[in-house]
Protein backbone atom coordinates (compact mmCIF):
# COMPACT_ATOMS: atom_id res chain seq x y z
CA UNK A 1 0.00 0.00 0.00
CA UNK A 2 1.43 3.29 -1.10
CA UNK A 3 1.31 6.77 1.12
CA UNK A 4 -1.08 8.42 -0.70
CA UNK A 5 -4.13 5.76 -0.54
CA UNK A 6 -2.82 4.99 3.62
CA UNK A 7 -3.46 8.95 4.01
CA UNK A 8 -6.93 8.83 2.12
CA UNK A 9 -8.04 5.90 4.18
CA UNK A 10 -6.84 7.69 7.33
CA UNK A 11 -8.79 10.74 6.12
CA UNK A 12 -11.40 8.44 5.72
CA UNK A 13 -11.72 6.74 9.20
CA UNK A 14 -11.14 10.56 10.80
CA UNK A 15 -14.17 11.93 8.82
CA UNK A 16 -16.27 9.05 9.77
CA UNK A 17 -14.87 8.88 13.38
CA UNK A 18 -15.91 12.86 13.71
CA UNK A 19 -19.47 12.19 11.34
CA UNK A 20 -20.55 9.93 14.12
CA UNK A 21 -19.22 11.93 16.99
CA UNK A 22 -21.28 14.46 16.06
CA UNK A 23 -24.48 12.39 15.22
CA UNK A 24 -24.15 11.26 18.49
CA UNK A 25 -23.94 14.89 20.18
CA UNK A 26 -26.84 15.95 17.75
CA UNK A 27 -29.27 13.54 18.49
CA UNK A 28 -28.94 14.33 21.85
CA UNK A 29 -29.87 17.80 21.06
CA UNK A 30 -32.81 16.77 18.69
CA UNK A 31 -33.68 15.07 22.02
CA UNK A 32 -33.75 17.93 24.16
CA UNK A 33 -35.28 20.10 21.83
CA UNK A 34 -38.59 17.50 20.77
CA UNK A 35 -38.48 16.72 24.61
CA UNK A 36 -37.95 20.73 26.17
CA UNK A 37 -39.00 23.29 23.42
CA UNK A 38 -41.06 23.08 20.12
CA UNK A 39 -40.61 19.75 18.39
CA UNK A 40 -37.74 19.26 15.70
CA UNK A 41 -36.33 22.05 13.89
CA UNK A 42 -37.64 22.72 10.18
CA UNK A 43 -34.58 21.42 8.39
CA UNK A 44 -33.75 20.80 4.74
CA UNK A 45 -32.84 17.03 4.07
CA UNK A 46 -29.07 17.98 3.48
CA UNK A 47 -28.94 20.18 6.54
CA UNK A 48 -30.20 16.85 8.44
CA UNK A 49 -26.97 14.81 6.68
CA UNK A 50 -24.14 17.69 6.92
CA UNK A 51 -25.21 19.05 10.42
CA UNK A 52 -23.28 16.12 12.68
CA UNK A 53 -20.62 16.92 10.42
CA UNK A 54 -20.28 20.17 11.51
CA UNK A 55 -21.10 19.41 14.86
CA UNK A 56 -18.07 17.00 15.41
CA UNK A 57 -16.11 19.15 13.71
CA UNK A 58 -17.04 22.00 16.10
CA UNK A 59 -16.35 19.93 18.90
CA UNK A 60 -13.06 18.58 18.60
CA UNK A 61 -11.87 22.45 17.58
CA UNK A 62 -13.32 23.22 21.09
CA UNK A 63 -11.56 20.10 22.21
CA UNK A 64 -8.24 21.27 20.65
CA UNK A 65 -8.30 24.61 22.06
CA UNK A 66 -9.35 23.66 25.75
CA UNK A 67 -6.31 21.38 25.34
CA UNK A 68 -3.92 23.80 24.30
CA UNK A 69 -5.00 26.11 26.76
CA UNK A 70 -4.46 24.00 29.34
CA UNK A 71 -1.74 21.39 28.45
CA UNK A 72 0.88 23.42 30.62
CA UNK A 73 -1.31 23.65 33.17
CA UNK A 74 -0.06 21.81 36.32
CA UNK A 75 -0.21 22.04 40.17
CA UNK A 76 3.07 23.54 40.31
CA UNK A 77 2.61 26.64 38.05
CA UNK A 78 2.05 29.83 39.85
CA UNK A 79 -1.55 30.68 40.54
CA UNK A 80 -1.63 33.94 38.65
CA UNK A 81 -0.37 31.96 35.03
CA UNK A 82 -3.34 28.64 35.70
CA UNK A 83 -5.83 31.85 36.30
CA UNK A 84 -4.73 33.94 33.33
CA UNK A 85 -5.09 30.54 31.36
CA UNK A 86 -8.54 29.72 32.93
CA UNK A 87 -9.44 33.06 32.09
CA UNK A 88 -8.51 33.12 28.54
CA UNK A 89 -10.42 29.53 28.12
CA UNK A 90 -13.74 31.17 29.47
CA UNK A 91 -13.41 34.24 27.25
CA UNK A 92 -12.79 32.04 24.18
CA UNK A 93 -15.77 29.91 24.90
CA UNK A 94 -18.32 32.96 25.63
CA UNK A 95 -17.13 34.56 22.26
CA UNK A 96 -17.74 31.05 20.78
CA UNK A 97 -20.79 30.35 22.07
CA UNK A 98 -22.37 33.87 22.65
CA UNK A 99 -20.92 35.60 19.62
CA UNK A 100 -23.20 34.05 17.00
CA UNK A 101 -26.14 34.66 19.24
CA UNK A 102 -25.45 38.36 19.53
CA UNK A 103 -24.39 38.45 16.10
CA UNK A 104 -28.06 37.56 15.02
CA UNK A 105 -29.51 39.52 17.52
CA UNK A 106 -27.64 42.56 16.18
CA UNK A 107 -28.52 41.96 12.07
Amino acid sequence: MNNRQSAGRGLLQTTVFIYLYGTVLGLFALAWEALFRDGLPELEWWQYLLAPLGIGIVAFALEGATELITRGDNVKSPTWKRSVRLLFLFLFLIVVILGPAFYKIGH
